[in-house]
């Protein structure tokens, strides 16, 4: 647990418990009795125990917790929200793209994910229920760009930042020139963009956006704090962008498949899932658009210029 600001912003780490998560940073803002928090990691015990222990730490008691703000309906995002909202009562607000999914786990498999029929009820008892140990939830407060929210005496702007999710926002202090940008930017690695629900195009659009703000610090929800922002924001640009030509070039060397590119691109990982022809799949929706690759098959894509 780091105080990055004074008596303002706290940052909790969650750690995982099992490997195929993610640890989680989430943030409590604000002083005295008047606090929000920004994210609230997986809806496991052990992380929302964790998280139970840091709030009480910091604010003394949850009487001063007023409002989890949730950056996008991505599990390890909201899972928490959903005990912390059951157990203590707390309003949870979200961008108005996802407060529909996160309360119908049907659609949220459909739309997030892809999956329907038995694969989406798989999904759903297996994933989301059993190992994230999420439940359906309804949002008190729908976000929009643009809106404002007050805490500890300074003013928040949503920003509405589309691509690694249709419901993403970044939290934006421009007095304090500090972001909280949830997905969007990440202290290392990268962000995951996956079909059906991510866009690459939107990502990059959104990262533009944000690079034109005013900003000192990025207070990301995975990895260390980021200090330099505009040379990071850059570094994910460049590295999106290398990605892209990659797969063209794989597809102009010989048509190939979803699955064929996901074998090459990520051969060293154990295995390249689903979820990996689903990142290849958005990268070639964008190829697509910019009129570079084309569907000659049965799933097979071959190059037009």
């Amino acid at each position: 647990m780091v105080s990055l600001v004074a008596f303002f912003i706290h940052r909790v780490e969650l750690k995982k418990d099992l490997p195929i998560l993610m640890d989680v940073n989430v943030y409590l803002i604000g002083k005295g009795n008047d606090w929000i928090l920004v994210d609230s990691g997986y809806g496991r015990q052990s992380m929302v125990g964790a998280l139970e222990a840091g709030i009480k730490k910091i604010i003394g008691r949850p009487q001063g917790l007023r409002k989890i703000v949730v950056t996008h309906a991505h599990v390890d995002h909201f899972g928490g929200a959903t005990v912390l909202k059951r157990r203590w009562g707390l309003s949870v607000a979200l961008h108005e793209i996802g407060a529909g999914v996160i309360k119908d786990f049907r659609k949220y498999a459909e739309l997030y994910s892809g999956r329907t029929g038995k694969e989406a009820d798989m999904f759903i008892q297996t994933f989301l229920r059993g190992i994230c140990q999420v439940s359906e939830m309804t949002v008190d407060e729908t976000l929009r760009d643009g809106d404002e929210l007050e805490v500890g005496g300074h003013v928040l702007r949503i920003i509405h930042t589309p691509g690694h999710s249709p419901c993403h926002i970044c939290l934006y202090d421009p007095d304090e020139r500090i972001l909280f940008s949830g997905d969007l930017v990440t202290g290392e690695g990268g962000t995951w963009i996956g079909y059906p629900s991510g866009d690459v195009a939107l990502y990059l659009e959104s990262l533009r956006r944000i690079a034109k703000l005013k900003l000192e610090t990025i207070l990301p929800a995975h990895g260390p704090v980021i200090e330099d922002p505009l040379a990071r924001i850059y570094e994910i640009i460049e590295q999106k962008e290398k990605r892209l030509t990659e797969i063209y070039l794989l597809i102009k060397e010989k048509p190939r498949t979803p699955e064929e590119l996901a074998r090459i691109l990520y051969s060293g990982l154990p295995s390249y899932g689903e979820w990996l022809k689903n990142v290849v799949r958005a990268y070639i929706v964008e190829l697509e658009r910019r009129g570079k690759v084309k569907r000659v098959g049965n799933d097979v894509y071959e190059a037009i210029s």
